[in-house]
């Protein structure tokens, strides 16, 4: 068994709250301190051993400092708290708040621990806060214990426990807003909690599972049914609540959607925007530059030819251990932005090493011109292509600039943005090479011409431009 000490460190906190909540406290928080900080509570305490069940059943007092022994860690929600257990059944699960104590090494879901901390009550939720986690060992899960929706919504003898319960169905997608409809992406108009209500007034949140939300393991629609669901039940806003830790927990009558489709119907315009899609076995052609923090994406293509590829948007998250050529699941959202066709709220999964297809040879007059122009409709059929031009040369040295040309030094109104125009109107850009722009590879200049320019298709910035991703990408005479 491991031992801990901790040092306790006397600060402000966070409350608990659901993802993109509005800023009320959490019936499972204490305002403007975080449990696993400092309480002010003199170090030479002696905590008193005790169980959950006696914490329940109230005979100890609020604010005494106890310690618990031997409870296995059924949730964890990174940075806030966790809930642990003794036995199963009724009043054996109690949710400790406190950031630090989520941060313990070795913490995880089915661990054993003892810690020590102080019995509160909170917006009528029972919790231990100011935790320290004094042994921690293996330990093993109880089975979920068997429940009524309608005893879930009411008794709080159930706060904290691993439960399920059966045989329930949707009868509010989004009891948050007035429409009862889950938010589409962008609406400013709509509230999201990510919660639903099923049979007997019980909600279910996606506090320990933030993919709940997006119906990608369920439809989230009035009349959905589950078989059952599983979870830990919750007192927070004043709605009991049950919270799912996985879509493993999750079992819906009929088996999880279908919302397997193609790139190609995808960028075909067959599927609406906001769609839930999976693609499967489609391969890498290319990922966002090293260097790139904000806006990190890939490409992937089905085959070849228009409409093959699309781009999958991470932001600031890592990408997914791929390369070129790996081939890959990619479940999320379909999206426009700008212009430009995506999916986000991605989930990857890489499956093996594939072949990268081979360039579709374009004339570059069919992939250039601004997004609102005539060409516009031939441009985008190769968006988010692997595709090639041949036989073209610099008109434009700096697309950006007033005059083509590129800036000198102290000029402060001159624009380069890395990107430079060839024949048929075409922009290269280097968003995906950066040091493309700088001169080393090849004159940038009026004249310099390419026997071959390989590279993504792209719409963004009100353009149609070709992204090449690196120096093998460009074939001078």
């Amino acid at each position: 068994m491991q031992r801990f000490v901790w040092i306790v460190v006397f600060g402000l906190g966070c409350p608990m709250s659901n993802p993109g909540q509005d800023p009320r406290m959490d019936a499972g928080s204490i305002p403007g301190i975080d449990a696993g900080q400092g309480s002010g509570v003199d170090a030479g305490v002696v905590s008193t051993v005790t169980t959950i069940t006696e914490l329940r059943s109230g005979s100890v007092s609020v604010d005494t400092q106890v310690q618990i022994e031997a409870a296995v860690v059924t949730g964890i929600v990174a940075g806030r708290g966790l809930w642990i257990q003794q036995g199963s059944g009724p009043d054996s699960g109690l949710f400790v708040f406190g950031s630090q104590a989520t941060e313990t090494e070795g913490l995880a879901v089915g661990k054993s621990i003892d810690l020590s901390a102080t019995f509160t009550i909170y917006n009528e939720l029972k919790q231990l806060q100011y935790p320290t986690i004094t042994a921690m060992s293996d330990g093993q899960l109880p089975e979920p214990f068997a429940v009524s929706a309608q005893d879930l919504a009411t008794s709080p003898s159930f706060e904290g426990v691993l439960v399920r319960t059966d045989d329930v169905s949707i009868v509010n997608a989004n009891p948050d807003d007035p429409s009862g409809q889950p938010c589409a992406r962008g609406a400013d108009d709509c509230t999201d909690y990510g919660q639903i209500e099923v049979s007997d007034g019980l909600y279910i949140d996606d506090e320990l599972f933030p993919d709940f939300r997006r119906g990608r393991y369920f439809l989230r629609q009035v009349g959905t049914e589950f078989a059952s669901v599983t979870g830990i039940a919750h007192l927070s806003f004043a709605k009991r609540k049950l919270l799912p830790r996985s879509a493993d927990d999750l079992v819906v009558v009929g088996g999880a959607p279908d919302f397997s489709t193609t790139i190609q119907a995808i960028q075909s315009g067959e599927v609406a925007e906001d769609s839930l899609v999976e693609i499967r076995e489609a391969v890498v052609t290319a990922m966002t530059h090293s260097s790139e923090e904000r806006y990190r994406g890939m490409w992937i293509q089905q085959g070849r030819g228009a409409h093959s590829g699309i781009y999958v948007f991470f932001g600031s998250s890592p990408l997914p251990a791929v390369q070129p050529g790996s081939t890959v699941n990619v479940s999320g959202t379909y999206s426009e932005f700008r212009g430009q066709s995506q999916l986000v709220y991605a989930q990857v999964e890489v499956t093996g090493e594939g072949t990268l297809p081979e360039p579709s040879t374009v004339m570059a007059a069919e992939l250039a011109g601004p997004s609102d122009g005539d060409n516009h409709a031939s441009a985008e059929r190769w968006e988010g292509v692997l595709v090639r031009v041949e036989n073209v040369a610099v008109t434009q040295p700096n697309a950006d600039s007033d005059n083509g040309e590129l800036c000198v030094d102290g000029d402060d109104d001159c624009r380069d943005y890395g990107t430079f125009m060839v024949d048929g109107g075409l922009r290269v850009t280097d968003r995906l090479w950066p040091s493309m722009s700088d001169g080393s590879a090849f004159q940038r200049s009026v004249g310099t011409s390419f026997s071959a320019i390989v590279g993504i298709a792209e719409e963004a910035f009100g353009h149609h431009s070709i992204a090449p991703r690196q120096p093998a990408d460009v074939t001078t005479p």
